[in-house]
């Protein structure tokens, strides 16, 4: 009797097993600096706290994920010399009537800018944004309040960033400028140390053969008047 309940209870656990839908949530994402598309950026997956894998950006700044149902995961973008981001995405609470055909692909666009120690980004250690599914929507979608939190800080922090920018490009076009304008100097010093000192050699040369040319014009007068 134990073995016959045995078997019915693995039967029937094979059959809900069976009748639940396989789904997964695509994540098209793209990587930018400013307006340019960042290539090579690295892309890593944390699933449930552990690591899951890690990518790159394309040449166009685009990468692709694919993460599984019931899980919570964290995506950092990152590369050297860049401030890193996070987006926290939850594949939880979907019910299996809901799945359907299955979800769209759902595109999220992470920029990136360069480290400077003037910029405070201490809001970064937080995810800028989180995204789950909504029953009512039946489809994933950015955590709204958690937008409304974390924005204004986030556009006040990226200004700043886009400023400094701004700010550093034109030191290091004006360092340029100067530097340029150092070695355009030195080298118009320079070329007239060579000119004046090959004048003064020419000249040297010429009083040195004046010189002989009247010490033999003295010694034939010498000599005619012996």
């Amino acid at each position: 009797m134990r073995y016959f309940l045995l078997i019915l209870l693995l039967i029937l656990e094979s059959a809900s097993g069976s009748g639940q839908s396989a789904w997964s949530l695509v994540i098209d994402g793209r990587v930018t600096e400013g307006m340019q598309r960042l290539d090579r950026a690295i892309v890593t997956v944390n699933k449930n706290g552990a690591f899951d894998k890690k990518t790159r950006t394309a040449a166009n700044g685009k990468f692709s994920l694919v993460l599984q149902p019931n899980n919570d995961y964290l995506i950092e973008v990152s590369k050297p010399g860049y401030v890193s981001k996070t987006i926290q995405v939850f594949t939880k609470g979907v019910a299996d009537e809901k799945v359907g055909k299955g979800f769209p692909a759902f595109p999220i666009e992470v920029g990136l800018f360069k480290e400077m120690k003037e910029l405070d980004t201490k809001i970064l250690e937080k995810p800028i944004a989180k995204i789950m599914y909504y029953e009512k929507e039946d489809n994933f979608n950015y955590d709204k309040a958690y937008v409304r939190q974390v924005q204004a800080k986030l556009d006040r922090l990226t200004r700043e960033a886009e400023k400094l920018s701004i700010q550093k490009e034109a030191e290091a076009a004006r360092a340029e400028a100067q530097a340029q304008a150092s070695a355009a100097a030195l080298a118009e010093a320079q070329a007239a140390a060579v000119a004046e000192a090959k004048k003064k050699s020419e000249a040297d040369a010429a009083t040195r053969a004046k010189a002989a040319a009247d010490a033999d014009a003295a010694a034939k007068a010498k000599v005619a008047a012996e």
